[in-house]
Order: C-alpha cells, then structure tokens, then sequence
C-alpha cells in the first residue's frame, strides 16, 4: 500500500475503481450501469444525499436535433 493510503491524517477517503462517475443523473447513471456491465469497476460521486427530483435539462433548442 503506498504512502498517502496509510496517512492517518488524511481526510478525503482512497477509492479503488477503473472509473469514477461524477453525478448521478441520468446519463450518469446509464453510463455507470453500461461499464459496470463491461466488467469496470465504477465509482458514483454525487454532492445530493438523496435522489434530486428536478429534471437536470434546463432547455433543449433548435440545434440539438
């Protein structure tokens, strides 16, 4: 184990995965699901305690399709 994973001073918690996945919206969690699926081993990161019930799109225009 290397140095920084033994510090007992440490704060931030060490993560072992192949993937780290920042926010748990949709696309995150269908990306998560897909490399997990793939034999990854995925991290979810997300700043909400619990499930945010707002849409995450603000506005969808002319451009998109």
């Amino acid at each position: 184990m290397s140095e920084a994973a033994t510090d007992m001073n440490r704060q931030t918690p060490l993560i072992d995965c192949s993937v780290a996945i920042i926010g748990c919206g949709p696309t995150g969690l269908v990306a998560a699901s897909l490399l997990g699926q793939a034999g990854h081993q995925v991290t979810l990161i997300e700043r909400w305690k619990s499930l945010y019930n707002l849409p995450r799109l603000s506005h969808i225009d002319g451009e998109l399709g």
